[in-house]
């Protein structure tokens, strides 16, 4: 209703300023030359721009008062749900998904926590049912403040202790340079006192085939040595297709039924007993 009535006085005003004030008959003779001057037309102007700006700035307000339209463009996009799991790896996906989101569709500051907990499923959701309230309470709470609440809950110490450990300890094993990479950049979020040194830890952890390769380079960023480790390890990948097919051919070529049977000395040759016995009945 107080929409409504805002809209039209706005209007009313435009109106009122875009149209020049009625004269009368006896006054038409005594104004005819009177126009308005370049100062004025500025002034009118510039009132109608404001006046203009001012109805587009109350029309969004409106239409994002109430949340629904945003929280519809939000749902569109489809965002994900977050159940509660003590997996870093995925609140911080879900974290930066949002993040990500809001920016995309503008979304007011005012609205994220909102929208978001709408998205809270599980533990997440009977948690925040239990201490959303007094979170509220809280001094200048907003998007800020309840991703550290979050990160509070569902990334304890323990957990990030044990992150930690596993990206000291991860080595490139039976993966892939590729597969060795992604489980590398993941668990770096959790240990960032070693960002500076990437290239060196990325590096510790390959095969020592692969570390041979590029013990002759330095590196300076983690995507140079990823990128060099990556062709090494395709060449040597090739080389074993290469030694493979041709183990392959050779015993194509020279199958196991071909070879010569090799003379065995764990039996006695009998036909040389039976030659010896009767050259001995004839007395030789």
């Amino acid at each position: 209703m107080y929409g409504r009535i805002t809209i039209k006085i706005l209007v009313l005003s435009l109106y009122r300023i875009a149209m020049p004030p009625r004269r009368t008959v006896e006054n038409q003779g005594a104004q005819a030359g009177n126009v308005l001057t370049n100062v004025e037309l500025a002034q009118t102007v510039q009132q109608l721009a404001q006046l203009t700006q001012a109805l587009g700035d109350h029309l969004l307000q409106n239409n994002n008062g109430n949340g629904n339209n945003m929280a519809k463009i939000v749902a569109r996009r489809n965002p994900p749900t977050f159940l509660g799991q003590e997996d870093p790896l995925v609140l911080v996906d879900w974290v930066r998904a949002f993040d990500k989101l809001y920016d995309a569709v503008n979304c007011p500051a005012d609205r994220r926590v909102d929208i978001a907990v709408y998205y809270l499923q599980q533990q997440a959701d009977l948690w925040w049912a239990a201490v959303g309230p007094t979170l509220r309470q809280r001094p200048n709470f907003g998007w800020e403040a309840f991703k550290d609440a979050m990160r509070e809950k569902f990334y304890p110490e323990h957990v990030r202790v044990a992150k930690y450990d596993e990206f000291l300890h991860l080595r490139h094993g039976n993966k892939t340079v590729q597969g060795y990479y992604l489980e590398f950049i993941n668990l770096a979020r959790f240990a960032p006192t070693l960002v500076p040194n990437e290239p060196s830890k990325f590096i510790r952890g390959l095969n020592f085939e692969t570390q041979k390769g590029l013990s002759m380079f330095d590196f300076q960023t983690l995507e140079d040595a990823y990128n060099r480790a990556a062709r090494h390890f395709r060449v040597q990948q090739i080389q074993r297709e290469i030694n493979g097919k041709n183990k392959r051919r050779n015993e194509e070529n020279h199958p196991q039924g071909d070879k010569k049977p090799k003379f065995s000395h764990s039996r006695p040759n009998r036909n040389f007993q039976r030659r010896n016995g009767h050259r001995n009945g004839h007395g030789y």
